[in-house]
């Protein structure tokens, strides 16, 4: 009946001064050099299938993506340099761009340029993200970046060479 916030006006404190301690510990062990070797383990050989696209991407939102531009979360940023996102770019379009969410709109496109947009970005992504960072792998677009890799892994596998 009893939580930290119902009678207690400092529970909240005590909740902010907890998550605090979580996220720092989080940071602490993510960012350890040691943490890579703990996601060793057995890869797949293929996928056994992939999820449908439930929501069509807009071939128009695609084709300025394929002019370097995300226009997504009421921002517009160039997709330039990958590693370093611009600094007036809120959090919300760098979860966007991280949840890789805007495949649909490359899928859209449907052609060979779009495929191989969507490849190298991810091979930048995998190179610029490699090791653990707070946005990149926060939970929200990790989880939406599988699911994105995931549904869309044919358009953008297609006429692929083996080792991407």
């Amino acid at each position: 009946m009893n939580n930290d916030t119902d009678s207690n006006p400092n529970g909240s404190l005590k909740i902010m001064k907890r998550e605090k301690f979580r996220n720092n510990f989080r940071r602490l062990i993510y960012r350890n050099p040691l943490y890579k070797y703990t996601l060793v383990g057995k890869t797949p050989k293929k996928l056994l299938g992939t999820p449908p696209e439930v929501l069509p991407g807009n071939p128009a939102n695609g084709q300025l993506i394929l002019s370097g531009i995300l226009t997504t979360a009421g921002q517009k940023n160039s997709l330039g340099d990958i590693s370093n996102l611009p600094e007036n770019s809120s959090q919300k379009w760098k979860n966007e761009f991280h949840s890789f969410y805007w495949l649909s709109d490359l899928r859209a496109v449907g052609n060979d340029q779009s495929r191989n947009f969507a490849r190298k970005h991810i091979l930048k992504w995998l190179d610029a993200y490699s090791n653990w960072s707070p946005v990149a792998w926060d939970i929200e677009p990790l989880g939406r970046r599988l699911s994105n890799w995931i549904t869309h892994f044919g358009f953008f596998t297609k006429g692929a060479e083996q080792e991407f």
